[in-house]
């Protein structure tokens, strides 16, 4: 009896373990989901704004969907909300399977929230009649509204999706490469429609600054540096980089091509505060270290950000 009872305990036991989990797990699924459709809704609130008050009054098109719906709204006079639902919803239907579960939900959630915030938006309000502005400041919004609404998992449509259907179709051409003839020729379209080349040119203004914002946000505004060291004193310099900045430090195998010697690498990465703190630690150890730096925009683990 002592065995089933202790059988039996040790059953309920996980039971209530496992359910506990379930209950964790579920909590965590549903807060991470509220919090990926509230930066979907912002991000796409955001490149709405920046469309509706920037770049339509001047016919700005920035590539994707929506800069081809500000051109055909200059050339037919169909709103670009309409016109935006109209390409970005067969595209959804073809190209859904390629993004996932959760990217799709994301992603058609995204599309009718854009074209619901610019139906609804005030339709004659101008931020700014300065066209080189608009583009500045139409590109950075746009930019930031879309890097949200990519950080979330999500897309709001547009030539990465028609990218990603046409390198399924033909794998020889990337989807970098697809998205970047689109949107040259969306640029080209948007001059030819309003018959000014500036037009094009305010165009790849805006464009540029929604890339780059959009990566920024991506990548995070905090960046930190990796160290790749060569050094004949690879024992002293990584102490000294373990113990003066409390930075781990990883010894990687390397060889060389000449000298046919063994010759440990090490890896160390640290904060931007502190990349000529460790650059001088090194040179001091030794001068003829040989030291490669980069940049490394995200970094998970022990003494930086949890994933």
């Amino acid at each position: 009896l002592k065995k089933l009872f202790s059988q039996i305990d040790i059953c309920c036991k996980k039971f209530l373990w496992e359910l506990k989990m379930k209950k964790v797990l579920s909590t965590k699924f549903i807060i991470g989901a509220a919090l990926d459709t509230l930066l979907v809704s912002v991000g796409s609130v955001i490149a709405a704004v920046s469309l509706q008050f920037f770049l339509i009054p001047g016919t700005i098109a920035p590539g994707g969907v929506s800069g081809l719906s500000v051109a055909i709204e200059k050339l037919t006079g169909i709103q670009v909300y309409i016109i935006n639902l109209i390409i970005n919803i067969p595209l959804f239907i073809l190209g859904a399977k390629l993004l996932g579960k959760k990217s799709a939900i994301l992603t058609l959630y995204s599309i009718l929230v854009l074209s619901g915030t610019l139906a609804v938006l005030p339709q004659h309000i101008v931020f700014t009649e300065d066209l080189f502005l608009a583009a500045i400041f139409g590109g950075i919004l746009l930019g930031l509204g879309l890097g949200i609404v990519f950080k979330a998992g999500g897309t709001t449509g547009g030539t990465d999706l028609a990218g990603a259907i046409v390198h399924d179709k033909w794998p020889g051409l990337s989807i970098a490469k697809g998205m970047a003839i689109a949107d040259f020729v969306i640029v080209a379209f948007a001059g030819i429609v309003d018959r000014n080349v500036n037009t094009s040119l305010y165009s790849l203004i805006a464009l540029f600054f929604c890339t780059k914002i959009a990566d920024m946000v991506l990548d995070g505004f905090s960046y930190f540096k990796g160290f790749f060291i060569v050094s004949s004193k690879p024992e002293e310099v990584g102490m000294a980089l373990m113990q003066q900045l409390e930075r781990g430090v990883t010894i990687l195998k390397g060889s060389g091509m000449y000298s046919k010697q063994d010759r440990p690498v090490l890896l160390c990465v640290v904060s931007r505060a502190q990349f000529v703190r460790a650059k001088d630690i090194i040179t001091e150890i030794d001068n003829n270290a040989f030291i490669m730096v980069c940049d490394m925009r995200e970094v998970f683990g022990l003494g930086f950000k949890k994933q």
